[in-house]
Parts: C-alpha cells; sequence; structure tokens
C-alpha cells in the first residue's frame, strides 16, 4: 500500500512512519509491521461540529484554542529556540492542511512564554515578527496568563503603539485586555484612521473582548496607547467575520499541566489564565501538556486533579481534545509512561477524546535517529510535520 502524505514541509527523503491508505480511510502502522485501527474521533463534538458547520455557511466564526508547552509553540523547530519557528509548530502548521472552510491564523496571545526563557520582549518579536512595541513603553504584564506574558504600559509615558500584521486580508479584530480601576484607554486603527477609542477603567477586574470592524486587507492593526494610565493586553485575532476558522495558540514555553492555570504560583490569580479561557471562548480545545510535568516530577494526583479542572473549564464553551504529547527522551523523565497512563484514563473518565502524538513519531530513539527531533523533547520542522500531519489525519478538524 503507498504511503499516504499530502503535506510538502519535510526535507527530501523524509516521511511519517508509517501512514498508509486504503480507498476508504487512513490507518497507521507501527514499525514491527502491526496495523493499528483507524484512528478516528471516538466521541461526538457537537459543539465543534456546529461552529465548523455555521463558518461553511457563512453564518458565524469559529475558535480553536491550543493549550500546550513549548512544543506546542514550535520551540526548535529551526534548529534554535524561537527565532523562525512561528509556523513551525505542529499546531499553526494545520492551517495549511484544513480544506473544508478557510481558517486564520492572524493572532497572538502572550508572548508564548518567550521572554521567561532569557532576553526578554525581544525574544518575542524574534518568535512572531508580525508584532511591533517600543520595549522602552511596553513590558511583559503580570500575573500569567493564557500564553504566559501579555503587554503592559508603565505610566510614564503618554505615547506607545503595539502594530500587529497578520499575512491575510481581514476585516475583523477581537481585542482581549484587561478591565479594572484606574487602568486608562486605548484607540484601534489601520492606515492611520482611528476606527475606535476604547475606556479599560472600571471598578471591577475583567479579562473581556472588544470587536472591531475594520476595512477588508491585509493591513497592519494598530493599538495606541492614550494618556498615561497603565494598560494591559492579552492578545488579538484577526479575521473574516463569519468566514474563517480562528486557530488561536495558547502553548507556553516550560509550562506544565500542574501549573498551567495558576502560571506556577500557589494559587491561581484572579485574572489569571481561566478568565482568558472564557474571554476566549473556544469551540474546541486542544490540551497537550504533560512533559514537563513528568521532567518535574509533579505528584500524579496533582496532575489528574488540575487536568481534570481544566478539562471541566474548557467544557463550559466547547468541546475539548486531549493529547498524549509527542515522544521525549527517557533520560531524566524514567517516570514519563505513569503520566500518559493518567491522561488516557482522564479521556476515557471524561468520555473526551484522545489523540496519542507518540503513534505518529514511534521511540524518541527511533525518531531522533530518523533527524526529527533537536533535543531530548523538541521535535524539529520535520518532526513538527509528521506531529500536524498525523493530527490533521485524525479528523477531528474536519478534512
Amino acid at each position: 500500500m503507498p504511503v499516504y502524505f499530502p503535506g510538502n514541509g519535510l526535507p527530501a527523503g523524509v516521511k511519517p512512519v508509517g501512514f498508509i491508505t486504503t480507498p476508504t480511510k487512513r490507518r497507521i502502522e507501527t514499525l514491527n509491521g502491526v496495523v493499528m485501527p483507524p484512528r478516528t474521533a471516538r466521541y461526538p463534538t457537537p459543539k465543534w461540529n456546529a461552529a465548523r458547520a455555521g463558518v461553511a455557511v457563512g453564518t458565524r466564526n469559529a475558535k480553536v484554542a491550543l493549550l500546550s508547552d513549548s512544543t506546542g509553540l514550535g520551540a526548535w523547530g529551526s534548529g534554535v529556540s524561537f527565532a523562525g519557528n512561528l509556523y513551525n509548530g505542529w499546531f499553526r502548521r494545520l492551517g495549511n492542511k484544513i480544506k473544508s472552510v478557510p481558517v486564520t491564523l492572524g493572532s497572538w496571545y502572550g508572548d508564548s512564554g518567550c521572554g521567561i526563557a532569557g532576553g526578554g520582549s525581544a525574544k518575542f518579536k524574534e518568535y512572531d515578527p508580525r508584532i511591533s512595541f517600543d520595549t522602552a513603553v511596553w513590558d511583559y504584564n503580570t500575573p500569567y496568563q493564557v500564553g504566559c506574558f501579555g503587554l503592559k504600559t508603565n505610566a510614564a509615558t503618554s505615547a506607545g503603539t503595539i502594530g500587529f500584521l497578520p499575512d491575510k486580508a481581514y476585516d475583523t479584530v477581537d481585542i482581549y485586555y484587561k478591565k479594572a480601576n484606574g487602568l486608562g484607554s486605548f484607540t484601534v486603527d489601520v492606515g492611520g484612521a482611528v476606527l475606535a477609542t476604547i475606556n479599560c477603567n472600571q471598578p471591577t477586574t475583567a479579562i473581556v473582548k472588544t470587536t472591531v470592524t475594520v476595512p477588508l486587507g491585509v493591513q497592519t492593526l494598530n493599538i495606541s496607547k492614550v494618556g498615561t494610565s497603565v494598560l494591559q493586553f492579552r492578545g488579538t485575532s484577526c479575521y473574516r467575520n463569519n468566514a474563517e476558522v480562528q486557530l488561536i495558540s495558547g502553548a507556553w514555553n516550560a509550562q506544565s499541566m500542574w501549573g498551567y492555570l495558576r502560571g506556577g504560583a500557589a494559587s491561581e490569580p484572579a485574572d489569571g489564565p481561566r478568565q482568558d479561557i472564557l474571554a476566549i471562548a473556544p469551540d474546541l480545545t486542544i490540551i497537550c501538556l504533560g512533559i514537563n510535568d513528568s521532567t518535574l516530577a509533579k505528584p500524579i494526583d496533582e496532575f489528574k486533579t488540575r487536568y481534570q479542572e481544566m478539562i471541566d473549564l474548557c467544557k463550559t464553551t466547547g468541546d475539548v481534545v486531549l493529547c498524549i504529547p509527542n515522544v521525549i527522551d527517557y533520560a531524566g523523565n524514567a517516570n514519563q509512561d505513569t503520566y500518559w497512563s493518567a491522561i488516557r484514563e482522564i479521556a476515557d473518565i471524561n468520555a473526551i477524546n484522545l489523540f496519542d502524538h507518540q503513534l505518529a513519531l514511534e521511540s524518541w530513539v527511533a525518531a531522533n535517529n530518523r533527524g526529527l527531533f533537536a533535543d531530548g523533547r523538541h521535535p524539529l520542522a520535520a518532526g513538527y510535520e509528521v506531529m500536524s500531519e498525523a493530527f490533521y489525519g485524525w479528523g477531528v478538524l474536519g478534512q
């Protein structure tokens, strides 16, 4: 049977392990020749299916969010930590595969944790060259949020603009930001024409979304500070209204399931990641965490408890898919299988679809020998492509 691989992101001579087809379905086979059952979604995803159907007929938009670690953002895909890796991760690669409905990658949400690796906000701009801001005016916000750090201004400056240039035409923008007592105002413009002025000052603290309509085009979105009061931005998403699925990455370098909603703190902040997830309101949330829990040897019972907590939260807005992360070296992670078993158990208890990235990559030793890994846990671009193609072939997102 022929090897099946519609993608074009792999180097010559490198192909996914064991992808084969029949006239009617795809299957995965292991290196020893044992054919695995077709990997199709086991449980229905009614909220996601309804959202996708609405996009197809032009009556609504839809959102898919990823909550993950550095392997979700594509770290080391280019052979270095962040620079050049924006489109290398397996999640963003899905944007070039899904054909049943239009998809946009015109979003940023947090800095993906680039700054915590050293280099501050400059590392964020290396990772995502679509965004621009003056580092003397804009700094990282606290506490943590989805995607680690957003951007805030200090009170000493009366001007400052965040520029964002997606690579596709858009006519609608969702801006996610904090409202709280004493915060200031900002304007939204494209091409110098101010389209909205938004006041962030209110007595109670909340993470909110404001939607602004803009002229259709490929253009820089400018978010500009008004006055000297502090502002705090979480992210933006640019899309064509009632016409696209938004892929929004909440991948967070060095993060674990144990710490995601708390940002590694002892308790969950009032305006932390939970509020971002509710503001984004994904129709489908993909959770792919556990590698750093394994490395840090987080207590397995707490791992399960916090995993369940995240599932319960994400199910309030849409459907949920769980993932076994990519294979990693057993050196330093000897107990990793305990965490993968826990994820399988959680998926069964919740009757939630589970995708196993490890089936496509086989063992870390085998994948590393094939030139698919940069180190003991981070795939190179070729490895991320294998992961993306396998997830796409699973079919839960549509074909």
